[in-house]
Parts: structure tokens; sequence; C-alpha cells
């Protein structure tokens, strides 16, 4: 027994050191499975990461693919198009050339024919005021712009001369030559006033060195002077749409001219919307009619035939007016639909001073005017007195006071022996009124 108690400390003490040992073990064995399980984590991600990278090419790949797919079928419906269009381009040339070549045929059968000039003889004195007015400069451009376009709106100054000159270069250029079959139709030319319709034409005729009545005329209510043979026609709005209610296609003019525009009256405007529709009307009529082999007029095979309607050509508009805002014209669509070329001439400058009265007559306005007007006459030098009066009545009276103002002028000076005060200004006393309205 004492050998055993002897014996067993160190046994105890060998069991105790041993009892370390193995916790040691556990440990290490727990550090190794966790160090097992980290990899197999890591492990799996890496195979995580490679298999979504390999997915991802695959993706690109496919995208790529899908890309170049559409790419080659854009190129090829380019292709098909390409091919479309050089056939369609093939027929657009073929039709520009025939268009081409029968514009030159047009153009040689109009060269072989007579020329489109009419020679005019003009008074040496009129013949020198036309130089002086600023349109005789540009009638070339005038001419071009209404020979290549059906409408042509043109704007000039007060002064320019365009209401009495552009007839004149429309007459010279064919238009109301019955030598010409495509330009022997009239010119017309609108007035919104019988008195500027009458007065125009005189002094047209006038510089023509015509009698009013033959090649150039006019016709307004209850009163006209025109012929047969008339190829300049002046007339009131009113009149020309009363011709249009007897022919819509005014086949009787080549060419109308409606001055004033800017006025825009009742019956300018009604004949602005019904011109709108006249001309590419007659313009169709006319390749309907070369496209028919040109039939004669006796040629009667229905009322809706275009040979019934005998020869038909196309009919030329020109707008003109001082102080028109021609975006009423060029930019409205549903008046024409192409928009008209505009055509401006420039205007004469002359010094300008302005001189008011120190009082204003409101009770009677035309005995004051009438007064100021024999002080100019007699007091400033030599020209033309203008005065603006309310109507024709007003006119009338004005023109009366004024002659007899000066008529008892002259006799008094007359029997006093002394000359007449209005020689200074330069005018006679018996001549210096024309009256208007």
């Amino acid at each position: 027994a004492k050998q055993v108690r002897i014996g067993g400390a160190p046994a105890a003490a060998a069991a105790a050191a041993k009892q370390p040992d193995h916790t040691i073990q556990l440990q290490q064995q727990q550090q190794q499975q966790m160090l097992d399980q980290s990899d197999d984590q890591e492990g799996d991600q890496v195979h995580n990461a490679a298999s979504d990278q390999v997915a991802a090419t695959a993706a690109a790949a496919k995208e790529q693919l899908a890309a170049q797919k559409a790419q080659a079928v854009a190129l090829k419906a380019q292709a098909r198009l390409e091919a479309d269009g050089a056939v369609v381009d093939e027929d657009a040339a073929e039709e520009a050339a025939a268009a081409r070549a029968a514009a030159a045929e047009r153009a040689a059968a109009a060269s072989a024919g007579p020329t489109r000039v009419v020679s005019i003889t003009r008074p040496p004195a009129m013949e020198e005021a036309r130089r002086q007015l600023p349109i005789i400069g540009l009638e070339q451009e005038i001419m071009e712009g209404i020979a290549h376009n059906d409408v042509v709106v043109l704007c000039g100054e007060t002064g320019s001369g365009k209401t009495t000159q552009v007839p004149q270069f429309l007459l010279e250029a064919g238009y109301g030559c019955s030598d010409f079959p495509e330009r022997a139709g009239a010119v017309c030319v609108t007035q919104p006033r019988r008195v500027a319709a009458i007065s125009t034409a005189e002094r047209v005729a006038a510089e023509l060195g015509v009698e009013l009545g033959t090649t150039v005329g006019y016709q307004v209510r209850h009163d006209r002077r025109v012929g047969a043979d008339s190829a300049i026609r002046f007339m009131t709005d009113g009149v020309l749409m009363r011709q249009l209610q007897s022919d819509f296609l005014l086949r009787s003019y080549s060419v109308i001219l409606l001055d004033e525009a800017h006025e825009r009256s009742l019956n300018t405007d009604l004949l602005l919307g019904m011109l709108s529709r006249l001309v590419p009307l007659r313009r169709r009529l006319h390749q309907q009619w070369l496209a028919a082999g040109e039939p004669s007029a006796q040629h009667n095979t229905s009322q809706t035939d275009v040979g019934s309607l005998g020869p038909i050509y196309p009919l030329k508009v020109i707008i003109m007016s001082a102080t028109l805002r021609t975006s009423d014209f060029t930019e409205n669509q549903r008046l024409f639909s192409n928009p008209p070329p505009e055509l401006r001439v420039p205007a004469r400058q002359f010094p300008v001073t302005i001189h008011f009265s120190k009082h204003t007559e409101l009770q009677d306005y035309l005995g004051a005017a009438v007064r100021k007007v024999c002080r100019i006459h007699r007091e400033l030098p030599g020209g033309g007195i203008l005065l603006f009066l309310t109507g024709q009545r007003e006119v009338q009276v004005a023109v009366r006071r004024i002659r007899q103002a000066f008529s008892k002028a002259s006799r008094a000076e007359g029997g006093n022996g002394s000359s007449n005060s209005s020689s200074q200004s330069g005018n006679p006393s018996g001549g210096i009124l024309d009256a208007t309205s």
C-alpha cells in the first residue's frame, strides 16, 4: 500500500501531463477543420467567379453576333434601296432628258418663228421723259421674271413709273399682238377707281403717240373707249369681275396687271382669289391642249373636251403696288402653292422739307387749302403743286376757286398794266390746274 501511494503520485502527474496534450490535439484538429472549410469556400468562390466570367463572355459574344447580324441585314437593305434608287434615278434621268429634248425642240421652233418684239416709235419728248424713270433700267429683269413665272409680285415706290411703263414693256414684248398666238390676248390693267383708269390710259396713249381708243383704251362703268384691236385695256376691278361672270377663263387676255393691290378692296381680294385658281387652270388646259395634238376650234366632241375650247394659252398675272406687304402673297400657301417671285423697283430720291401751318383750320379747311395753293403759286419758284382732297366734289370746288382767284388777279393787273405775279412761278395763270380725284 505504501508503494502504491508512493507510485500513485507520478501516475497522476503523468495523467495530468497527458491531459494538456490531448487538448492541444483537439485544438489543432479544430484549426485544421477550419482551414479546410475556408479552403473549400475559397475554391467555391473562385469556381463561381470563373462561371460568371464565362457566362459574361458568352453573353458578350452573343450580343456581338446579334449586332453583326443586324448590320448585315441593314447592309442588305441599303443595297436593295440603292439598287431601287439607281433604277428610279435612271427613270428620272430619262424623263429629264426627254423634257430637255422637248424644251429644245420648242425653243428651236420658237426661234424659227417671228421675233417676239414689237417696234414702237414714241414722240421725242415722251421718250426723253421715260428715260428719267427708275423702272426703265429694270426692264430686262422684269420681263425675264414675267417670262419664267406665271405670277409675279412687283413692288415700286410712288413715282417709279410701274403703272405706265410695265404695260408698254409687255406691248413691246409681243403681248397683245396677233402675230404671236400665245401672246395674242390683250393686256388688262385694273385700277380701284375710274378716274385712275381713265387718266393712266390717257397718259399711256400719249406716250405711245396713239389716239385713245385704238391701241390703248379704257373701260369703266357707264363709259368706255376701247376697240376690238386694243392691246392695252385699263379698267376698274369691278368691270373685270363682270367679265369673269361671262368667261371664267378670260381667254381674251394674256396678261392681267392688278395695280394698287395694297388697298385690298372687296373686288381686289375676290380677283386675287379667282386668279390664283385661274392661272394653274389655264396652264393645265394648255398642256392638255398640246397633248391632244392642238385640235382645231371646230372640233366639238363634248362640252368637257379640251378641243372644244379652242387654243388655250397660259395666263400671266402681275400684282403691283407701292406699299404692299408681300408676305400676304408670297407666304400664303392657300393662295399660291408656289410662292411667286418678288421684284422691287427703287424710287427716285428728292430732298423733302416739311412745313406746318401755325393754325389748323377745322371748319373751312378747303378754303385754307385754296389760299395756301394761291400763296405758293405767287411767292415760290416754278414747279407743280399737288393738293390732296377727300372727294371729287371738293376737287371741283377747289379748281373753280383757284381759277376765279387768278382770273380776277389777271384782270386787275392787266388793267393796271402790271405783269402777272403768277408768271414768276413759271406757270401761266390759265393753265395751272389738272383736276383729279
